[in-house]
Order: C-alpha cells, then sequence, then structure tokens
C-alpha cells in the first residue's frame, strides 16, 4: 500500500513500528518543518486504518505537546511523537489490526 509516497504499512502497527526511524517521520511531516501538525497526523492515522475523529487527533496533539510556544506549538516533534507512538503500541501489540469499521481486532 502507497502512504504518503512510501509503500509501504500494510498494517497499523507496521506503521508505529517504522516511525521509530525519522525518515518515516519526516515522510509524514509534508510541510518539512520538523513538526507533525493536525492534518499531517490525521492523514497519516487515516491512511493505515486508525480513524479518529479530528477532535480526537487534536486531543492527542494537545495532550504531547510540550511547546508552550515558538513553532512547535500545537504540534508534535520527533521525540513527542515517539511518547504518543510508544503509548500506542501498548495499545496495539503486534498482531492487532484495525478493520475497516475502525474497530481494534488481533489476528490468531
Amino acid at each position: 500500500m502507497e502512504i504518503m509516497g512510501i509503500e509501504r504499512w500494510d498494517s497499523f502497527v507496521e506503521f508505529l513500528e517504522d516511525l521509530k526511524n525519522k525518515y518515516y517521520y519526516n515522510m509524514i511531516d509534508l510541510d518539512g518543518n520538523g513538526y507533525i501538525d493536525l492534518s499531517e497526523l490525521k492523514a497519516a492515522l487515516d491512511i493505515v486504518g486508525f480513524k479518529l475523529p479530528q477532535w480526537q487527533v487534536r486531543q492527542m496533539i494537545e495532550d504531547w505537546d510540550k511547546s508552550t510556544d515558538g513553532p512547535g506549538k500545537g504540534k508534535l516533534s520527533f521525540s513527542e511523537f515517539q511518547n504518543v507512538r510508544n503509548i500506542l503500541i501498548v495499545f496495539f501489540p503486534a498482531g492487532t489490526v484495525i478493520d475497516s469499521d475502525g474497530c481494534k481486532c488481533t489476528l490468531s
């Protein structure tokens, strides 16, 4: 499956695993400003089947964004996104898929 110009990520878990690598983080950072903003994160999550309403993605950013001002406010830096990624991996371990309805399923 091609996502943001990369032919990868057959699952949400694979997507999360690859985001340890800054190369893939930079591919999601479409404007190249060093941060992932609301639209970039929402698009990436939608593509891999983790469909959240925009307000929940915004809340995720607000919960993990440590910038109080400047260019990083309201966006996730690479290190901030790693914290989000680590939490998501706890909830979506290997073998987990998100179906077309956005439901979490475990492969046996």
